[in-house]
């Protein structure tokens, strides 16, 4: 044992991409694409660009829908 010790594990965040974006509202992954760039519904401003590719926080994906100005309800599984 000595000096290495025992560390609980930590907590990682969830993240979403697009594509479960798209899953989480039962949308094409098109869709999504358009919120970003078409009317900016869904912005960069809570995602973490990862090799170029925007990552959301799971709780942010999953309360997004009732910030539009067409509520979604996300689907559940």
């Amino acid at each position: 044992m000595g000096w290495q010790a025992e560390r609980p594990a930590a907590r990682q965040p969830y993240l979403v991409g697009g594509a479960e974006f798209a899953a989480l509202y039962n949308v094409k992954r098109l869709q999504v694409s358009q919120w970003i760039s078409g009317d900016q519904t869904l912005g960069y401003r809570y995602a973490k660009v990862i090799s170029g590719s925007p990552y959301w926080l799971l709780q942010f994906a999953k309360g997004f829908g009732e910030t539009t100005r067409r509520p979604k309800t996300p689907r559940r599984s």
